[in-house]
Parts: C-alpha cells; structure tokens; sequence
C-alpha cells in the first residue's frame, strides 16, 4: 500500500510540475507576441514608469566617455 501511495503522489507532483511548465511557456510566447509589455532585467528590477531597464553602473560610464 505505501508503493502505490508514492506512486499516486510521484503522479500528482509530476502533473503540478508539467502545469508549472506550460504556464510558464504561455508567458513566454505572450511576451514575443506582445513585445510592448516591459521586459525585465536579470535582476527583476525595471525604471519607474518607462518599463526600461536601470542602466548598469558599465554602461553610464561608456556613455560618459563617449562624450
């Protein structure tokens, strides 16, 4: 009996995880159907009210030595 309990909770946790999955796939092809929407950086951190990204500390100083 405890075989077929692991089994039936192995089954269950296996249907969660392809729910997991698939969710996360339609957000994906939302996002490259939508390209409007603000994407975020790695860090999950997006400017204010633009939806662009926070420069990194790099690129402000490319930028200032360019000028």
């Amino acid at each position: 009996m405890d075989l077929q309990h692991r089994q039936k909770s192995i089954i269950i946790l296996l249907f969660i995880l392809e729910a997991i999955i698939a969710n996360k796939r339609h957000q994906d092809n939302n996002q490259i159907q939508n390209p409007s929407l603000p994407l975020k950086d790695i860090s999950g951190e997006m400017d204010d009210n633009t939806g662009n990204e926070h420069e990194t500390e790099n690129e402000g100083r490319e930028e200032i030595e360019n000028i």
